[in-house]
């Protein structure tokens, strides 16, 4: 077995960048087998790459190894589209939940060597785990179970639910399995909870409340209601955040209907400076998509504004409210951009031009529309990139 080597990562990449033909590549612990200096530093980048990865040093190994991976047989994501993924993970994760929907939807599988970045992500991004553990699959599933920093990714459920992983002896498929059944049959997983509560422990009725703190109903407030006595004041704690939660403003502007939503921004667009009360209005959803009609009035809000306004008999106070309402603008139309279908995507291009030739002839605008424009822009490629025909097979 190759030894460990004791060179640090930066002297590897400083001989790689200056070449061993002209800076001597000295390994810190070389093995039997060294012999070319350009060898034994791509040997060493190789061992170096593997803490990189699993955030830990390769260790000798006694006993039986595991088993390997399982294969997954979809299809490989495309070159282009693993380019995408980079600039998501570098610049854009925001936007890793909607692309990773769309990768699921697709029916895609990604490469084995993004796995550890997206792990990563996910420890902390909680809304994407769903659609993470659906895209990794059973590559996915094998990986997360060997670092216990993934290990979140066990508790979301893939494939058909099986009754015997709530029974069984280990947790992480029982809270799958709660998660799926809460997923597909509400009221059946409540039932379930009721019954089983009385005989769990506080460690498995804490990852019980973390589905329920993840669906959030209303008709869960009964049952959160009634954990105000539990023995656990953990249990107690937790059940008291997801009540005031569902008693709160958020969830209650979670809950409305899509059409609800549309005719309250369209009767607050008739408002005099209406962008205030709108970007108020909207910010509890800017974590959901916005129906279509909804996102067109915002966007003709926004046109409006922008355009140039007399302010010469505006006293302090106006000019204060002006201030205001373009900074919620500003806010809107980042929310716009991140929320809006991207059937918004021409006409907001449409718009855009308009402003440009208005521009051109020296009318005053006060917002800049490519910030609207650039990242509908870069959702609508992101999408398209998954069902175009690959110029090459992905590459693992």
């Amino acid at each position: 077995m190759s030894q460990y080597p004791s060179s640090s990562w930066s002297e590897v990449l400083s001989a790689a960048l200056v070449g061993t033909d002209r800076r001597p590549f000295v390994p810190g612990a070389a093995g039997p087998e060294a012999g070319d200096p350009a060898q034994e530093l791509l040997r060493q980048a190789m061992v170096l790459t593997v803490p990189a990865l699993t955030g830990a040093p390769p260790a000798r190994h006694e006993g039986a190894l595991p088993e390997p991976a399982p294969a997954d047989g979809r299809p490989l994501i495309s070159p282009l589209v693993q380019l995408r993924l980079r600039s998501l993970l570098d610049a854009y994760p925001k936007y890793l939940g909607e692309w990773l929907a769309a990768v699921q939807a697709a029916g895609l599988r990604l490469p084995s060597a993004t796995m550890p970045a997206l792990l990563d992500v996910g420890r902390t991004n909680t809304a994407m785990r769903p659609a993470l553990a659906h895209v990794l699959g059973p590559r996915g599933q094998w990986l997360a179970g060997q670092n216990a920093d993934w290990r979140y990714l066990r508790r979301e459920s893939v494939g058909p639910l099986r009754p015997e992983d709530w029974d069984g002896p280990d947790p992480d498929a029982r809270t799958a399995y709660a998660n799926g059944l809460y997923a597909a049959d509400p009221e059946a997983a409540r039932a379930l909870f009721t019954a089983a509560w009385p005989t769990l422990t506080a460690t498995v009725k804490l990852s019980l409340l973390s589905v329920l703190g993840r669906h959030r109903t209303d008709a869960d407030l009964p049952f959160v209601e009634g954990l105000a006595k539990d023995p656990s004041k953990q249990v107690r704690e937790e059940a008291h955040a997801i009540e005031a939660q569902l008693k709160g403003r958020d969830q209650r502007a979670e809950s409305r209907p899509a059409e609800a939503f549309t005719a309250e921004i369209t009767r607050m667009a008739t408002a005099e400076v209406p962008t205030h009360d709108i970007y108020r209005y909207a910010a509890p959803q800017a974590h959901r998509p916005w129906p279509l009609d909804a996102a067109r009035v915002i966007l003709a809000v926004l046109l409006e504004h922008s355009r140039e306004r007399d302010t010469t008999a505006a006293g302090a106070a106006a000019e204060k409210r002006a201030r205001g309402s373009d900074w919620a603008a500003g806010h809107l139309m980042g929310m716009l951009a991140d929320c809006a279908p991207l059937e918004l995507h021409p006409e907001a291009e449409r718009v855009s031009q308009a402003q440009a030739a208005e521009i051109a002839a020296g009318r005053v605008h006060h917002l800049d529309f490519h910030e609207l424009l650039s990242p509908l822009g870069f959702r609508a490629d992101m999408h398209a990139e998954l069902t175009a025909p690959a110029d090459a097979p992905g590459q693992e």
